[in-house]
């Protein structure tokens, strides 16, 4: 099983920092809850997150947005170009999904 450590870079996130590979960023645990307040940037983590699923950067990540992400044993994942491999592994369920999947407007 393959595990996304941590964050490794992060540019133009919206109300998230930028931050560099040279900063610090916490190492994920097994189990992540991510919570906090409307406009806090939920959404756009777990877009980055929703771009593994896919494979490619995700509709609704502001423009210019760029990112890394670390997985176990050091392989890195980067936007926009290098974010295949891990498809099959990752599911997100945001508001997307939902937006995709359920179509509450039709009944």
């Amino acid at each position: 099983m393959t595990f996304i450590t941590r964050i490794r870079t992060l540019k133009g996130a919206g109300v998230l920092a930028d931050r560099a590979a040279k900063d610090t960023f916490p190492v994920f645990p097994r189990y992540s809850l991510v919570y906090g307040f409307n406009g806090s940037g939920k959404s756009t983590l777990s877009r980055l997150f929703s771009s593994l699923q896919a494979g490619k950067c995700q509709e609704g990540l502001p423009e210019g947005c760029a990112f890394e992400l670390e997985l176990e044993g050091g392989a890195v994942l980067k936007s926009p170009d290098e974010l295949t491999g891990l498809q099959e592994k990752v599911c997100v369920f945001n508001t997307d999904f939902i937006e995709r999947n359920l179509q509450w407007n039709t009944g």
